[in-house]
């Protein structure tokens, strides 16, 4: 038997015009954007300005920099800012 015949299975005798189904990719596509659309939702509204993410107010930092000013937040972690490098 030559290599060909032993790497590859030919199609069923009964089937040869049979295509394969795009159905499971398609399936795949909107399950990964069914997860993964409201994460980049939430990460993008992170940087809002408003306090609800209602409406659109322009970018900011402010919410990082009040979660990383949280003193209890850095001991539940275990680290403090000023000792980081220890954790």
């Amino acid at each position: 038997m030559s290599r060909r015949e032993l790497s590859k299975p030919d199609l069923p005798y009964c089937c040869p015009h049979m295509k394969s189904s795009r159905l499971p990719q398609i399936t795949t596509w909107c399950v990964l954007i069914f997860f993964y659309l409201p994460i980049g939702f939430l990460i993008l509204n992170s940087f809002n300005t408003s306090r609800f993410g209602t409406t659109w107010q322009g970018l900011t930092m402010k919410w990082y920099e009040r979660l990383f000013e949280r003193e209890d937040l850095w001991v539940a972690l275990g680290c403090h800012p000023l000792a980081s490098y220890s954790c």
